[in-house]
């Protein structure tokens, strides 16, 4: 698990998208792994000021495996 310095005007779907890139659920596992720091976010998920230093936590994600067997519809 990493951790994540939250400043001031960070997003949270931004700061998934940074560390996960486009993993799908990501956004999903950050909430439920910092379900006790959600205070720190306003309702569109930005961050609200800080007073002082805050991190979050940031689950590692396994990337789904790619599909080795392909179907040609078109040839």
């Amino acid at each position: 698990m990493a951790e994540w310095q939250l400043r001031d005007g960070d997003e949270l779907d931004h700061i998934c998208w940074r560390h996960y890139g486009d993993l799908p659920g990501a956004l999903e596992a950050v909430l439920r792994a910092n379900w006790e720091s959600l205070h720190l976010f306003d309702d569109l998920g930005e961050v609200k000021l800080l007073q002082s230093v805050a991190f979050m936590n940031l689950p590692d994600l396994k990337r789904p495996t790619n599909i080795s067997n392909s179907i040609r519809l078109f040839e």
